[in-house]
């Protein structure tokens, strides 16, 4: 049958005549080059869309990029709504925190907004639908329904606010859009009450990019632990660190990435003494894989911070893909991605239930080997980009477009 065990990239080919939909995809946050750290997963889904359909995404512009370029058979049209070398509204830590940390930021929210939906307006001309990501990319969905009546789908990543003048405008957006997308049971059931039609789709991983293997501890060796993620306040890092004193030496943790809390990380690891936790820094999404195939364990210490939880969490998935048990903090959507069955679930902050989890580990080294195989079978089942972008698809036929 046409497409069956064919990959992506034998599908576009055999795809590239029988182009179905023209999608406009809004997008306050989009990988600026390929490799960027930020929502690569934004570009993987543009770029499995474009199997069956045209993509064009619309995003902002930053420093040192492109303002209109093709990346991986994505066209991507970039605005510019500041001098260029002002442009901070957007990128690195995000709208919401740039904002926190340089209070005048927000005053670019205007001329963001206005040089978003101009660039919109002459990018949405014949296109079939709309795939907002994110609230404020949806108000401009909304305008561009206006002016060209196309249906607008709006996908969710994390908890909105329900409250205040913000929470009512995020409620009305919610509710005039044609389709939600959620992330995770997280988000849809916080959210779910103030949409029309909606599903939940999760984030999904090229499985076939891993080469993953049946993890087989003994228990005498090292247990080599792995985390990655921004070094910010809702990853938990401190937390994590702080059961790495009460674990044996022979327990290795390596972090991976970078953020606004690298200095004091590092110097809490200093004064416990922990000389077996190592920080990598930044690594390319095409280098994590070879650094997860070295470990025997993931761990995720992510915590409830400002309002905000963690919606999901792509890189348990990725964890899973390469046949990591994971012990993650139960927090957000992780429960949607971490079971019993592939790993184990810790309150979060909980210092000791932590490292009681890992000591476990290192006494029942057994629950590793079966744990990483029913990881693999989970990744490949639910979370393989095929399987993520048929639903996408589904929800474009729902919709009746043609």
């Amino acid at each position: 049958m046409e497409g069956e065990n064919l990959t992506f990239q034998e599908e576009r080919d055999i795809m590239e005549e029988k182009k179905t939909m023209k999608i406009l995809i809004l997008s306050t946050a989009f990988p600026r080059y390929n490799g960027d750290y930020i929502a690569n997963f934004f570009l993987e889904i543009a770029t499995k869309l474009t199997i069956n359909n045209e993509v064009t995404v619309v995003a902002p512009h930053d420093i040192g990029i492109k303002r209109s370029e093709l990346i991986s058979d994505v066209q991507i049209e970039r605005f510019q709504y500041m001098p260029i070398k002002h442009q901070t509204l957007a990128y690195r830590d995000g709208i919401k925190a740039n904002i926190k940390k340089c209070k005048w930021t927000k005053y670019m929210l205007v001329p963001f907004m206005l040089s978003y939906l101009m660039k919109s307006i002459v990018k949405g001309r014949s296109k079939d639908i709309v795939i907002a990501n994110f609230i404020p990319s949806a108000l401009i969905g909304l305008a561009l329904r206006l002016v060209y009546k196309t249906p607008v789908i709006l996908t969710i990543h994390s908890n909105e606010k329900v409250t205040g003048l913000l929470g009512k405008i995020n409620k009305w957006v919610l509710g005039k859009v044609d389709y939600v997308i959620f992330n995770s049971s997280y988000t849809q059931d916080s959210l779910k009450q103030y949409v029309k039609k909606y599903q939940t789709i999760p984030i999904g991983v090229e499985t076939s990019r891993f080469k993953p293997k049946l993890r087989n501890y003994d228990g005498k060796r090292n247990l080599k632990l792995i985390s990655v993620g921004r070094l910010i306040p809702i990853k938990g890092y401190k937390y994590l660190i702080n059961a790495m004193s009460l674990v044996p030496s022979n327990v290795e943790l390596e972090i991976i990435g970078w953020g606004s809390l690298e200095h004091d990380l590092k110097l809490q690891v200093k004064k416990l003494n922990l000389s077996n936790v190592k920080f990598t820094g930044a690594v390319l999404p095409k280098d994590i894989p070879k650094h997860l195939s070295k470990a025997d364990l993931f761990v995720m210490s992510s915590v409830p911070c400002d309002g905000r939880e963690e919606a999901l969490g792509v890189v348990l998935i990725e964890a899973l893909a390469n046949g990591l048990p994971v012990l993650a903090t139960d927090t957000g959507g992780v429960k949607d991605i971490v079971d019993v069955s592939v790993g184990n679930l810790v309150k979060p902050k909980d210092i000791q239930h932590m490292s009681h989890m890992i000591n476990m580990f290192i006494k029942h080294p057994d629950l590793i080997e079966q744990k990483s195989h029913n990881a693999i079978a989970k990744a490949k089942s639910k979370f393989d980009w095929k399987i993520v972008i048929d639903k996408y698809q589904g929800v474009l036929s729902e919709l009746n477009i043609k």
